[in-house]
């Protein structure tokens, strides 16, 4: 097993897998709505492949977390990806500006931006959003993002009480919201 078998690139699973046996891709359904003489129907669910990351996949970091993507930046290295996972940081309280961060022996410039449309503007590959913010701003940079969804597909919440955050917001088709855990979380669902 090298450096590159693990989750990111979807070969962790390589040895439980036959030679004759595809690797399975999600799969999301959609219904197809046929008109007939005066009725609607709806037909049999089409399956809709697509992949949420690939070995290519590039993200925002919503929150000043210097610490997270270093983190980030180090395990791309150690998965010897040729190029850094973070795209960018969205700091909405700082000016545009760059912070200097290593991946691997070399020191990158990483930007930081104060908006998301300058973000997406400028790195419009870009597919997910990590957002590490407040839960006072949680919600209002979630509905920001989702005014992106032809370039940001997935979201990825790391706040205090996330239900809070997604519970008011309507998710389009084509985009993935994921709620993470937090420790204060943890705690409060031990103490009931």
């Amino acid at each position: 097993s090298s450096l590159k078998d693990n989750f990111l690139f979807g070969k962790h699973d390589i040895d439980r897998r036959t030679v004759d046996t595809p690797p399975k891709e999600p799969t999301l359904k959609r219904a197809r709505v046929e008109k007939g003489k005066g009725k609607e129907r709806t037909a049999k669910a089409e399956p809709v492949q697509f992949s949420l990351y690939d070995k290519n996949t590039t993200c925002f970091v919503y929150g000043l977390q210097i610490r997270a993507v270093q983190g980030m930046l180090d395990f791309d290295c150690s998965c010897r990806r040729d190029t850094p996972s973070v795209a960018g940081i969205i700091n909405p309280f700082s000016s545009n500006h760059n912070l200097r961060l290593y991946f691997g022996h070399k020191e990158i410039s990483v930007p930081v931006y104060k908006s998301m449309a300058d973000a997406v503007k400028t790195h419009p590959d870009v597919t997910v959003l990590i957002s590490f913010a407040s839960l006072r701003s949680a919600f209002t940079s979630t509905l920001e993002t989702l005014n992106y969804s032809d370039n940001i597909k997935v979201i990825a919440i790391i706040a205090e009480d996330k239900d809070l955050v997604v519970t008011n917001v309507v998710v389009p088709p084509n985009m993935t919201i994921f709620n993470t855990f937090s420790s204060d979380d943890t705690d409060k669902a031990q103490e009931q």
